[in-house]
């Protein structure tokens, strides 16, 4: 018995480890949800440099974007299914122009399928979150604006 109480209490110190491990790994590197419509543009002019279609015709572009929001302002949701912000999902509604916020609930868990399924798209969307990273990296946050950026 006195065996089943030590381990116990090793589970016990390992649960609460990876639970503060999964809140700190949800945390968002971004709050602002005004500079989603900013990076809806960057990721257009980025896909047409690339020869990409643009992001208004493709429900394919829509998930690519939507999974690099995800990354900025919902990683729980990527890394452990937690159910996306409201006010991140309906502000991604809004950017893409379509009445439902579930559409953009099924576009997450579809991006993120492919994301950790296929190799070409994980390729893709990271070349294209990278050089958002990068013009991110250069804007000067103003005192009133939420933006952070995390390494």
């Amino acid at each position: 018995m006195l065996n089943s109480i030590y381990e116990a209490r090793k589970i016990k110190i390992l649960l609460e480890s990876l639970k503060n491990q999964k809140k700190t790994l949800s945390v968002p590197d971004f709050t602002d949800l005004s500079l989603i419509p900013m990076l809806y543009d960057w990721f257009n002019e980025i896909e047409e440099e690339r020869g990409g279609p643009s992001l208004c015709d493709s429900v394919s572009q829509r998930k690519k974007f939507c999974f690099i929001i995800l990354r900025l302002y919902s990683p729980g949701t990527i890394l452990f299914g937690i159910p996306m912000n409201g006010r991140v999902r309906a502000t991604l509604a809004n950017v893409f122009n379509v009445k439902s916020s579930s559409s953009v609930s099924d576009y997450s868990y579809d991006v993120v399928f492919l994301y950790k399924n296929y190799k070409d798209t994980r390729d893709v969307i990271d070349q294209i979150y990278n050089q958002i990273i990068e013009r991110l990296t250069t804007l000067t946050p103003s005192e009133d604006s939420e933006f952070t950026l995390s390494d």
